[in-house]
């Protein structure tokens, strides 16, 4: 995540859910944080206005629970690789990536809302500046179909609440 763009996403969806699942408000803090410290008070507040929409999109969309990694670890678990083609995907108007991803990541009946608030959300990353690497829909389909179930994920992944 040597990136910022990738960094953003990841960290903020990170701590944001690290906040709701042990019940600790001082995630969002600290997601603040890293957007305010990266973009400014104006940009970071545009960006972090998309990433609470679409965490908040998650809570209601998810395919139970949902995986991330604490914010140390230098790899991605499965949630997070497709979290990031969503969002890439939107960026460069690539809708076979960002449909296997949502689908994914989402109850089908939900899969267009949180398409919704992750295209928001990657609008509001480019509007200031923040662009993904684009992601390939194969790679995306690959990911999907491990379906959160390896031992790493198990092992290293805590699941929201939810």
């Amino acid at each position: 995540m040597a990136r910022p763009a990738e960094r953003l996403v990841v960290e903020g969806y990170r701590t944001g859910l690290s906040g709701c699942a042990g019940g600790d408000p001082s995630g969002w803090q600290v997601a603040w944080t890293l957007y305010r410290d990266e973009l400014g008070a104006h940009g970071g507040r545009i960006a972090f206005d998309g990433l609470i929409g679409m965490i908040d999109a998650l809570g209601r969309c998810a395919r139970c629970p949902l995986r991330f990694f604490n914010s140390d670890m230098r790899h991605l678990c499965r949630d997070e690789g497709l979290l990031l083609a969503l969002i890439a995907a939107a960026q460069h108007g690539d809708e076979q990536t960002g449909q296997i991803a949502a689908q994914a990541l989402s109850c089908p009946l939900r899969c267009g809302e949180l398409a919704m608030s992750a295209t928001d959300y990657a609008m509001r990353l480019r509007m200031v500046g923040r662009t993904l690497l684009p992601v390939s829909a194969a790679m995306t389909a690959s990911l999907a179909k491990t379906n959160g179930t390896s031992p790493r994920d198990r092992r290293s992944a805590l699941p929201t609440l939810h």
